[in-house]
């Protein structure tokens, strides 16, 4: 095996682990997109009941609650989206090594 083909053969085996990563992060980020549609329903439906019923203490610690878990799933969703696009940058900067070889 010549020196240009472990070189390729090697950018080819980190390029597969890299995409594989990215693959990992996209379906985090799916399963997270999915639990915050629930969570901006529960949200929702706080909202709409505390406005009702303004005396219920349960209801708005429910409300604050399912509030603070949507913030931490949209935190959650911003750093895996720029975890994803430093993977997808190293994609590109591994497609432009092969492209030279």
């Amino acid at each position: 095996m010549t020196e240009k083909t472990m070189k390729i053969q090697k950018i080819f085996q980190h390029r597969l682990a890299v995409t594989s990563k990215i693959s990992q992060l996209n379906a985090q980020h799916l399963q997270q997109s999915q639990q915050l549609m629930g969570v901006r329903l529960d949200v929702q439906r706080c909202a709409d009941n505390v406005h009702e019923n303004t005396a219920d203490t349960a209801l708005r610690a429910e409300y604050a609650q399912s509030r603070a878990l949507e913030a931490q799933l949209v935190s959650a969703m911003e750093q895996c989206d720029a975890e994803r696009m430093k993977f997808e940058r190293e994609v590109e900067k591994l497609d432009r090594k092969l492209a030279a070889l």
